[in-house]
C-alpha cells in the first residue's frame, strides 16, 4: 500500500503517544458533546462513539493571551450528521463563496473545543489537532471543508484524505477493532492495526445512537486543524430551480408566529431555515423536488408540520413571485431532542 504523508506522519507520532484517554462523559447539551480529560504534556488519542478518532500532541493548548497550559484540559468533541442535528444545534447551512451567498449540503461535520477551569483555550502557532471522521456520505464533486464563524460558513481551503470504509469488509479483517464485546471508551491499542492503516481503537456498540448504527459507515475523512471550532465537509447545493414565494402560515387559520420554518428535502443532507422576519421576502422552495416542510415555535419549541398531502398537491413552479399560505397541523407539544425529531417529522 502507498504511503501518503500525512498517513506517515501519524504513524510515527503514535509510535510515541500513550493513547490512553479517559472515558467520555455526555453532557446535556443540544447535541451532547463527549468530554474528555486530556494531560496537555502527553501525546493522546480519543475516539467517538461513531468510530471517529482525534489526536492531539503535547503542548497543543494555550491560554487565549498565548499562555502555556499545564493541568488537565477538558476537551469536547460532537459530531452532526443529518438535518435534525443540524436544526438542534441551531446551525445555519448559508454560506459564503467568492463574496456569494450559497447553500450547503453536508457530508458530516464535527465540533472540538478546548477548555481549562471554564475559559477556553486555543491552539497554540504550529500546533494542529488530526481528526479522522466517520461519515456516511461518500465523496461528491465540489467537496470542500468549511469553518463556522459569525454565523455562516466560510471555505477554509484545507486539504483532506477520505478512506473507503466497508463495515463488514474491516470487522472480517480487524475483527479486534470492531469486537461487538468490546467495552465503551476501553484504552485504545497503540499505532495501526493491519486493515488500512486504521487508528487501533476498540469500538463497540454501546452507546451509539440507533441511526449511526442503521447507517454504517461508509468513510473516514482525515484533516488537520489549526484552530478550535465547527468544522463541515459540503458540496454547494444547486438552487437553480429556486421559487422565491411571500410565505405565510397558518396553525387553524391563525397566523403563526415566534418560529422558524425548516424545509428539508428528501434525499439531500441539508436543512433550510427560514425565521418568521424571512418569510415575506426571502422565503423559497425548490421545484421539482418533494420536501418535508415544518416549523418549531421557538418558547414553546412546539412542533408543527406542512401534511405530506397537500405538499405533493403543490406545484412549487407555478408559486415563483406569489403570495401563498401554508396550513400547518400541529404535530407535538415539545421538541427535546433529535432523536424525537427524526421520529416525529420522519426526517435523517
Amino acid at each position: 500500500m502507498r504511503t501518503t504523508p500525512f498517513l506517515a506522519a501519524l504513524a510515527v507520532l503514535f509510535v510515541f503517544c500513550s493513547a490512553h484517554g479517559q472515558s467520555p462523559t455526555t453532557t446535556t447539551l443540544d447535541v451532547p458533546f463527549e468530554v474528555f480529560t486530556l494531560d496537555p504534556s502527553q501525546c493522546q488519542v480519543f475516539a467517538y462513539y461513531t468510530g471517529s478518532q482525534f489526536l492531539i500532541e503535547p503542548g497543543s493548548f494555550v491560554t487565549q493571551r498565548g499562555a502555556p497550559v499545564t493541568g488537565p484540559v477538558t476537551v469536547k468533541y460532537r459530531e452532526l450528521h443529518g438535518p435534525a442535528e443540524i436544526i438542534a444545534a441551531g446551525l445555519s447551512m448559508k454560506a459564503e463563496v467568492s463574496g456569494k451567498r450559497v447553500h450547503l449540503e453536508t457530508a458530516g461535520m464535527f465540533e472540538i473545543r478546548a477548555e481549562q477551569g471554564g475559559q477556553p483555550l486555543q491552539l497554540a502557532p504550529g500546533k494542529r489537532i488530526r481528526v479522522r471522521m466517520a461519515s456516511r456520505i461518500p465523496d461528491a464533486p465540489g467537496l470542500a471543508v468549511y469553518r463556522y464563524a459569525d454565523g455562516i460558513w466560510q471555505p477554509t481551503g484545507s486539504a483532506f484524505k477520505t478512506r473507503d470504509q466497508d463495515p463488514s469488509a474491516q470487522q472480517a479483517a480487524s475483527p479486534e477493532v470492531w469486537d461487538d464485546g468490546a467495552e465503551y471508551g476501553e484504552t485504545p491499542q497503540e499505532g495501526f492495526n493491519d486493515y488500512s492503516d486504521d487508528w487501533g481503537y476498540d469500538v463497540g456498540d454501546e452507546g451509539y445512537d440507533p441511526n449511526y448504527v442503521a447507517y454504517q459507515t461508509q468513510v473516514f475523512r482525515d484533516l488537520e486543524i489549526d484552530q478550535m471550532g465547527i468544522y463541515n465537509y459540503d458540496a454547494i447545493y444547486d438552487e437553480a430551480n429556486a421559487q422565491r414565494i411571500a410565505a405565510s402560515f397558518t396553525v387553524g387559520g391563525k397566523p403563526l408566529a415566534g418560529a422558524e420554518v425548516f424545509v428539508v428535502y428528501r434525499g439531500r443532507n441539508s436543512v433550510f431555515s427560514f425565521p418568521d422576519y424571512d418569510w415575506k421576502d426571502r422565503f423559497y422552495l425548490l421545484a421539482d423536488e418533494s420536501a418535508t416542510l415544518f416549523a418549531i415555535e421557538r418558547k414553546t419549541q412546539k412542533l408543527f408540520v406542512f401534511p405530506e398531502g397537500q405538499w405533493a398537491n403543490l406545484n412549487v413552479a407555478t408559486l415563483g413571485g406569489k403570495a401563498h399560505t401554508f396550513e400547518l397541523q400541529p404535530l407535538a407539544d415539545a421538541i427535546t431532542s433529535p432523536a424525537q425529531l427524526r421520529t416525529v417529522v420522519g426526517i435523517n
